[in-house]
């Protein structure tokens, strides 16, 4: 017998055909949990004109399977990203599908999905890079791959502001002083300066000349959650040195 959660908000992350007429939706949930589902007969009905990018939904899943049914739907609420920004939400539905699976919960996503919508919603030239880092590392952090930046791994030592420091994978901050042959090469990031990394900590993310700094942390952070394989998104981004 077919079940039905308790669930009633979802936010559409993407998309595909499915079939004639259907299509299969990711959503993450008012709880906190990615959810594949099926929408049968959406391209006949008045439910495709609700499944556009960025939508907060109301509706009902059925079903005990991994692909639940989705019915019932209403849109809520609809983020108008444009432009720029468009992609910007593009690449944090990437990110969001890439970092997690079917059924995963991960306690504080659709929080900082949201807050970062609207954000951007709102956003000029000058904080949509903030904003992204802030998603990057909020991301990073309830995924448990956010180690203390404030402090050295090996002997729990503040960082100084001008003192030069690396991040190695699984391990911490380490003073580059300190760094040896032990570190594989490629599980080592840059240098940057103590400052950098206390900045990123408390998400202080303003300083223009501190972004390109912040973009090659939070990018060699990533790595290691979501693969090496190229994110589509980034391909405009390249393009758009953004």
């Amino acid at each position: 017998m077919a079940i039905t959660t308790g669930v009633n908000k979802y936010w559409l992350i993407s998309k595909r055909p499915f079939q004639e007429t259907s299509i299969i939706v990711e959503l993450i949930t008012d709880t906190d949990q990615r959810v594949s589902a099926i929408i049968k007969g959406a391209k006949k009905s008045k439910f495709c004109s609700y499944l556009n990018p960025f939508i907060c939904l109301h509706g009902k899943l059925f079903g005990k399977s991994n692909l639940k049914k989705f019915a019932s739907i209403e849109p809520i609420r609809q983020y108008n990203l444009q432009g720029i920004k468009l992609f910007c939400g593009f690449y944090l539905n990437e990110l969001i599908l890439r970092s997690t699976i079917n059924g995963q919960v991960l306690e504080g996503i659709t929080a900082i999905y949201t807050d970062t919508l609207k954000k951007l919603e709102f956003s000029n030239k000058l904080t949509i890079q903030p904003i992204l880092r802030a998603f990057e590392l909020k991301l990073l952090d309830i995924s448990g791959y956010l180690p203390n930046l404030t402090r050295q791994a090996i002997n729990n030592i503040s960082l100084q502001d001008n003192q030069s420091y690396v991040l190695v994978n699984e391990i911490g901050i380490v003073a580059e002083k300190d760094l040896n042959q032990q570190y594989n090469p490629q599980y080592v990031s840059q240098p940057f300066k103590g400052y950098i990394w206390k900045q990123l900590a408390v998400k202080t993310l303003d300083n223009q000349d501190n972004f390109s700094a912040y973009k090659t942390i939070t990018r060699f952070l990533l790595r290691f959650l979501i693969g090496d394989k190229p994110l589509n998104s980034h391909k405009f981004f390249y393009t758009n040195k953004t």
